[in-house]
């Protein structure tokens, strides 16, 4: 089942960041050598509107063969700098579509 995400990138000032970049990785479990490592199995980059507004459609994390993993989302300024960093799970129920992603934080 697939939810769609959002967010608004601003800066210090709070001003909306037009055009910056957001990466999204999902990552999951894996051993690796008797360790368990978080990998990032899949990924996606999408850039800001004009009103610093990103949307995407996600897997559902607790409809997925690993209901552990998660997603890694970061946002970037035009510099290139990171301006915020997220690490979300996106349920498959209890949110009217779409959902901001201030709801989804991994305490």
């Amino acid at each position: 089942m697939k939810r769609r995400v959002f967010n608004v990138v601003v800066d210090e000032q709070g001003q909306p960041i037009s055009r910056a970049l957001v990466k999204i990785q999902l990552n999951t479990a894996t051993f690796v050598s008797s360790e368990q490592k978080e990998v990032a199995a899949w990924g996606i980059d999408v850039l800001t509107d004009a009103n610093g507004r990103w949307e995407v459609e996600l897997e559902a994390n607790d409809t997925m063969s690993d209901p552990n993993s998660y997603y890694r989302i970061t946002e970037y300024s035009r510099k290139g700098t990171v301006v915020n960093e997220y690490l979300i799970r996106v349920p498959s129920t209890g949110f009217t579509e779409p959902i901001w992603i201030v709801n989804l934080l991994i305490t």
